[in-house]
């Protein structure tokens, strides 16, 4: 792959990788639910060097690393060196510290162990290790049930906000206090998180009591947010938790919602709030039926999340809802670019038609649209003259049932063509496994780290069964198929030269 040649052998428990002859050891994997990546010990010093390839584990492939970001063409990640001593240590191993000298080299790096362990999330427990080794006392605290939080934390007892800084210690966008950061963090699971850092916010309102900003490198907030401070990248939760009306005028905390331990992985989700049960314990349901949904109660239209949480982030090669809980707003949705949550599920309405509806049904003041956004379909805006994260997301909705289900699926195979050869693999990625699950596409061959010339064959072949099919006798404007069979090539080809060609880093 890229020129190289990678062979993996195990000998035990070791795992090592002989990259054209020279042979790596495998100190550490980072990711377990979607995708892996591996980190090889280094020739010399204390640090790791990233392996250029990543495992996918629900596509069961290698693929080069980069590709499972949304990073502009060409940029890859050549320049890793102490990347993992300067940036992962903080979060995929337990108490890390980079132990960077005077002289700019990670030669002192330490942690107390690698991975994401018990410690991270209840606090050092060497006192709690040395107890229970006592059988006397392992017995006497069994019998009287005794608490022993003051030797190790439990985030279940800790105050709400308390709680949820003990996830928010990786999950937010934060720079340290501590500019080099040779001991590396202070804080530690019932600490205070903001004695150690600053959480960072987007846009121009600061959250109550963060202050501005500190210093920040170029780029930083536009690779992370979106222009009004919502996190636009995956894994930062819970910089969209305290940024919520739930979190800042009321209660809720991480805790509410998910558990480390009686959950599904891919989401940590509660067994008891799945669904609307979440919301329900202080939003009444009896107030937030079908009368406030506008939608059959049953269907995916009344489903809380899908309104106030809808899928704006995108990370781990997929869309991944906020988790800053808000109303649809095609205002907001004008300002920031960000996709709206009606028209993340009605795909083949206009901006015209949602902003019509939230106005008689909640009030919304009047947005002023072009004529574009007055005639054609959202998505297909998003698709064709969207930025690179705007279109990937569009693209994972076309793949997301409930969105099927309420905008049909027969209008839509030529425009995920239309994206087999974007030049942004996360985009071409998501587009392919949408395309693959629609009905006569399952067996398009195609493969999203290949060559130009192979997308561009198979965005011919699905053009052809599309136009073969009885989804060409769809006849819509607002998708601008005017006639069946028969796309509107000159307005598509006019928005395709309107695309934000910005480049767009989504790397988490």
């Amino acid at each position: 792959m890229a020129g190289h040649d990678y062979r993996f052998a195990r000998q035990g428990d070791a795992f090592a990788v002989e990259i054209d002859g020279a042979r790596r050891e495998v100190a550490l994997v980072t990711g377990s639910h979607h995708q892996q990546r591996y980190w090889l010990r280094s020739e010399a010093g204390r640090s790791l060097d990233l392996l250029p390839l990543d495992f996918l584990l629900t596509d069961g492939r290698w693929v080069p690393g980069p590709s499972v970001f949304v990073l502009p063409p060409g940029v890859d990640e050549t320049g890793t060196g102490g990347l993992w001593n300067r940036n992962c240590i903080t979060c995929h191993d337990v108490a890390g510290q980079p132990g960077l000298d005077e002289a700019k080299v990670f030669s002192a790096t330490r942690v107390a162990e690698l991975g994401i362990a018990c410690e991270a999330c209840h606090g050092p427990a060497a006192a709690h290790v040395a107890r229970y080794q006592d059988p006397v006392y392992r017995y006497a605290a069994h019998v009287a049930a005794r608490d022993d939080a003051a030797q190790i934390v439990n985030p279940e007892h800790l105050s709400r906000r308390a709680a949820s800084a003990v996830c928010g210690q990786c999950h937010a966008v934060f720079v340290f206090k501590q500019h080099e950061r040779r001991e590396g963090s202070s804080y530690r699971a019932g600490g205070v998180l903001d004695d150690d850092r600053y959480l960072v916010h987007g846009g121009s309102a600061a959250l109550d009591g963060a202050g501005e900003n500190p210093p920040l490198p170029p780029g930083f907030l536009a690779q992370r947010f979106w222009s009004d401070g919502e996190v636009r990248v995956s894994g930062r939760e819970y910089s969209g938790l305290v940024a919520s009306g739930c979190y800042r005028r009321g209660d809720l905390s991480c805790l509410d919602c998910h558990s480390m331990h009686a959950s599904a992985p891919d989401d940590q989700l509660r067994p008891d709030r799945v669904g609307d049960a979440a919301c329900v314990p202080c939003h009444a349901a009896e107030r937030y039926g079908s009368g406030h949904t506008h939608h059959a109660s049953a269907s995916e239209g009344s489903r809380c999340a899908n309104c106030h949480m809808p899928y704006t982030t995108f990370g781990l090669l997929k869309s991944i809802r906020t988790h800053r809980i808000s109303s649809p707003s095609v205002a907001v949705n004008m300002t920031t670019g960000r996709p709206n949550a009606c028209n993340l599920c009605h795909l083949d309405r206009t901006l015209a038609w949602t902003a019509e509806h939230l106005s008689s049904w909640y009030g919304a003041e009047p947005v002023n649209l072009s004529p574009e956004e007055r005639r054609v379909a959202a998505a297909l805006l998003w698709l064709l003259r969207g930025d690179a994260g705007q279109r990937a997301l569009a693209a994972a909705s076309m793949g997301w049932a409930p969105a099927q289900s309420a905008a049909g699926t027969a209008w839509m195979p030529p425009y995920l063509a239309g994206l087999l050869d974007d030049p942004y693999s996360a985009v071409r990625y998501n587009a392919a496994r949408a395309l693959h699950g629609l009905a006569g596409y399952s067996d398009l061959a195609y493969d999203w780290v290949g060559s130009p010339a192979e997308w561009q064959q198979a965005q011919r072949e699905a053009i052809g069964r599309w136009r073969r099919s009885a989804g060409a006798a769809v006849s819509r404007a607002e998708l601008l198929l005017p006639a069946p069979g028969r796309i509107d090539v000159d307005a598509v080809v006019a928005l395709q030269r309107e695309r934000d060609d910005r480049p767009v880093m989504l790397s988490e």
